[in-house]
């Protein structure tokens, strides 16, 4: 899957609100800032502050540098849940947002301005920040400033919010008195520098306290992040800021305290681990098995594609999914909601896609996943189905954070190869194993001449014989009409291809590819037919027809998108054709195959079930 953004190697867009108290943004006309801000024109000391910290520029002999000096602010103003949900829309949707810095709160109307304001949980402003987290945008939040273990909002909202609190300059919790510091709670992630904190406002330059402060500097490290990798998922930026985060001497060795979450961020190491021995790998995995399962209870379902937003009586299964993958060090392995299908256990539940990693189950080379279906009745009883899946069509998108183990040396190229068969009759080929070879691709090229330059892969196996069913032997080369066939196979494993085995040829008729019948075999349309089998393991059989001769790429892509496997690439004959997909060497998971032959098109959707 693609970030639905087009950012460049060194930039990220990041939205920076203002707090809840203040109706303004962010001055566009500070020299620091200038060129780098749209969204609303007007602005606020505040907004002004959280963007310098996040965003200010660099090298300009002006002021200070941001955190992530490259990126673009949007500003946006906010005051009632509408607006909010508004502005939060507007920034994701409007302006391609991929990051909000939300150094804000919501507070019980009339209470917004006392010294410890009452927290207020809103429905509204919850469906922006779910809305934000399945469109791949990360959000980070300030804890609030009261010194309490109260929970505020946005912080509090759980999945798909980064909570920062605010450290001082001896990296201990910023505390001022007893109604102001850093509030504190079970849902904190990290804190951040957030005392006496130097920053662009309206009219220059000032200091600011507090965990406002501190959430842009989680903010642009976000950014940094993405530009080092663009291709990485808003879990995946709050997963490795969480790993690479200090643990501070008052963490007294702990993991996670509900003061410091997992420590104070370290931007240096959060980049670090996206850097070489580390590699970070994206998967994903069709299916599982239903472990346990509530009894029907009511809930409020939110946002969910095919449903109202409306009270429905639901029944809840836990569906897991055992998942491996290449032997890594210093393994770590989490899910990535956005790409998922299963939702998590929130109630009321705003559709959040959700995977987690099942405690105590990873191990260098697999782990065991799950998530959540739901069976959906509305309030008189009608049945609505299984939502966002049933267990067996549920997705698990993950990723492998590590150190990966050495790729074995390519094996040597196959030997002896062979090809065999009498006149009317597929060509069947044989050849003499690799060592350390997983499997071996297949390559042909047909020709009138002995020459033959455009070799093509037609297929895959893991065993040392191919039966080409796209071809049919002719009974003479030179002067019958036949085509001279010619083959070749290279062995792979995950080190990479071998050498091409020595070349064997044979004489083909062109104009027929059944063994049954001597009458050419010509579709009279163009078609991609469903694989067989499907779901498969490790391998399937893809069929197409071609009524006319042209060039043909049957190419093979993961569900994020990404090429995997390149069938076919090069001009076939008309006839319908037959080649074997092997997939043992690519994880579970649902793949597309596009089959492009001159002008037609047509994907199908295979299943990789492992």
């Amino acid at each position: 899957m693609h970030r639905r953004h087009g950012i460049s190697q060194k930039e990220a867009q990041i939205q920076v609100i203002g707090v809840i108290e203040v109706s303004g943004g962010v001055r566009s006309g500070h020299p620091d800032l200038s060129g780098k801000v749209s969204g609303d024109a007007a602005y606020s000391d505040h907004g002004t502050h959280v963007a310098g910290i996040a965003a200010a520029k660099t090298n300009n002999n002006t002021g200070i540098a941001g955190v992530d000096w490259n990126a673009q602010i949007v500003s946006q103003q906010i005051g009632d849940d509408p607006s909010t949900y508004s502005a939060i829309m507007d920034a994701v949707q409007t302006y391609d947002s991929d990051i909000l810095n939300n150094s804000w709160v919501t507070c019980v109307a009339g209470t917004c301005l006392d010294p410890v304001p009452q927290p207020r949980y809103s429905t509204l402003v919850r469906r922006a920040f779910a809305n934000a987290y399945k469109l791949n945008v990360v959000s980070t939040a300030a804890m609030g400033n009261y010194n309490t273990t109260n929970t505020y909002y946005p912080a509090g909202f759980g999945q798909g919010i980064i909570a920062v609190g605010a450290t001082n300059r001896n990296d201990s919790r910023w505390v001022s008195s007893s109604s102001s510091g850093s509030n504190k709670g079970n849902h904190i992630d990290v804190g951040a520098p957030g005392q006496d904190i130097y920053s662009t406002v309206v009219g220059g330059y000032g200091w600011n306290t507090g965990t406002s402060m501190a959430t842009p500097h989680v903010s642009g490290i976000a950014g940094l992040m993405l530009a080092v990798n663009p291709n990485l998922y808003n879990d995946d930026i709050e997963q490795i800021i969480r790993m690479s985060a200090d643990k501070v001497t008052a963490m007294n060795g702990q993991n996670f305290t509900n003061e410091y979450g997992y420590g104070r961020v370290n931007a240096r190491k959060a980049l670090d681990l996206l850097r070489s021995p580390y590699a970070v790998a994206h998967y994903t995995a069709t299916g599982g098995s239903i472990v346990s399962s509530t009894g029907t209870y009511t809930t409020v379902i939110y946002d969910a594609p095919g449903l109202a937003s409306a009270v429905y009586i639901v029944k809840r299964h836990e569906v897991r999914r055992t998942v491996s993958f290449p032997s890594n060090q210093s393994v770590s392995v989490w899910g990535r909601g956005a790409a998922s299908k299963g939702w998590n256990i929130e109630s009321p539940n705003f559709s959040l896609p959700w995977v987690g990693v099942v405690p105590g189950t990873v191990t260098s080379t697999g782990a065991t996943l799950r998530t959540y279906v739901y069976q959906v009745w509305d309030e008189v009883g009608h049945y609505k189905g299984y939502y966002p899946a049933t267990a067996s069509n549920a997705i698990f998108a993950y990723t492998v954070h590590g150190i990966p183990d050495p790729l074995p040396d390519p094996p040597p190229a196959p030997t002896n190869l062979t090809v065999t068969g009498t006149t009317g009759q597929h060509p069947y080929l044989t050849w003499t194993a690799s060592s350390g070879a997983t499997g071996y691709k297949v390559y042909r090229c047909a020709n009138t001449y002995y020459t033959c330059s455009s070799f093509f892969q037609i297929g895959s196996t893991t065993s040392t014989s191919f039966t080409d069913t796209g071809k049919i032997i002719g009974s003479g080369c030179l002067g019958g009409g036949d085509e001279i066939t010619q083959y070749y196979v290279k062995a792979y494993n995950t080190g990479g291809d071998s050498n091409p085995s020595n070349t064997a040829a044979t004489c083909t008729n062109p104009s027929k590819r059944s063994v049954a019948t001597d009458a050419p075999d010509v579709p009279a349309t163009f078609a991609l037919h469903a694989a067989y089998p499907n779901p498969f393991n490790p391998a399937t059989e893809i069929r197409f027809d071609l009524p006319e001769a042209v060039p043909v790429t049957l190419v093979v892509y993961d569900a994020t998108g990404r090429e995997v496997a390149r069938l076919v690439d090069g001009p076939l004959a008309a006839a319908t054709h037959a080649v074997t997909f092997d997939a043992t060497d690519l994880p579970s998971g649902v793949y597309l195959v596009r089959l492009a032959a001159g002008p037609f098109a047509q994907t199908r959707r295979v299943v990789l079930l492992k």
